[in-house]
């Protein structure tokens, strides 16, 4: 029977972390990162573009996420409680995952071509977003900032939560967002 899927995409990001961590992400190279999965090159090109985008494996999906679960919310429900159900969902998602979160920031800071990926998949969630509350018949101006602010608002709501452990993300989510009210 098959492996899942999956199972080579989670080998491969996996093999990428471990060699990052030890190795360093500039002396990591694609080959190295497929032989320790015991896969190869080519297999590792089928699942992600380039050794950035391993460690950034499933971020297009989250964005499609907090999208999806604001554009469902119903029609009559404020644009703000049908946001903030949609950044739950994915508070939902990451909060799980915080050590293996800890770690991929570990390898992210202070690597600027690192950083600007997470930027670009940030900036992705925020137009995923902004498609959804046009969809629920929120203007063009209102769209684009308020999805602009939701994601920078959880972007730093995380931020804060892989910097200190005793923080909980939802917490630092509704801290963040409640700055946003100080532009009102």
């Amino acid at each position: 029977m098959g492996r899942r899927p999956t199972d080579a995409a989670d080998r491969l990001r996996a093999a990428a972390v471990e060699l990052y961590t030890r190795d360093g992400f500039a002396s990591t190279t694609v080959e190295a990162i497929a032989v320790r999965a015991g896969l190869t090159e080519r297999t590792f090109f089928r699942y992600y573009a380039d050794k950035r985008e391993v460690l950034f494996g499933g971020s297009d999906e989250l964005g499609d996420v907090l999208a999806r679960a604001t554009a469902e919310r119903a029609a009559d429900e404020p644009v703000r409680e049908a946001v903030l159900a949609g950044l739950a969902c994915v508070v939902a998602d990451l909060a799980p995952r915080r050590d293996a979160l800890v770690v991929r920031e570990a390898i992210v800071s202070g690597r600027p071509e690192l950083r600007e990926r997470e930027l670009a998949k940030l900036a992705s969630w925020a137009a995923k977003l902004e498609a959804a509350l046009l969809s629920r018949r929120s203007s063009p101006i209102e769209a684009a900032v308020v999805a602009a602010s939701a994601v920078a608002a959880l972007n730093v709501a995380a931020q804060r939560w892989l910097a200190d452990g005793a923080v909980d993300l939802a917490d630092a989510l509704d801290e963040a967002v409640a700055a946003l009210r100080l532009l009102a």
